[in-house]
């Protein structure tokens, strides 16, 4: 049977030979992880962005309505920089 892994990555060490039989569970392969913490620094680089772009966002809605507009979107770009943070950090 042959697999694919679900991300991109650069295998840093094979685990198994060639037609070595396998059981369910056991690791085959480990990615290089530069690659992965250096997506992981980004992300935490663009969570943060986002946060201070809504405190930005929510301290200007008081005095004017086009920040106001702008906090929903501001909200989702923070949650949307979360649940990529996330994703990386169970890659990991």
């Amino acid at each position: 049977m042959a697999i694919r892994a679900q991300l991109d990555g650069v295998v840093q060490e094979f685990f198994v030979t060639p037609n070595q039989k396998v059981g369910k569970g056991d690791p085959l392969f480990s990615f290089d992880s530069i690659a992965l913490n250096s997506k992981y620094d980004v992300a935490v680089q663009a969570l943060a962005t986002a946060q201070a772009e809504l405190r930005q966002y929510e301290q200007q809605a008081l005095s004017d309505p086009k920040a106001r507009a702008m906090l929903p979107a501001g909200r989702g770009n923070v949650s949307e920089r979360l649940a990529e943070l996330a994703l990386i950090k169970n890659q990991r």
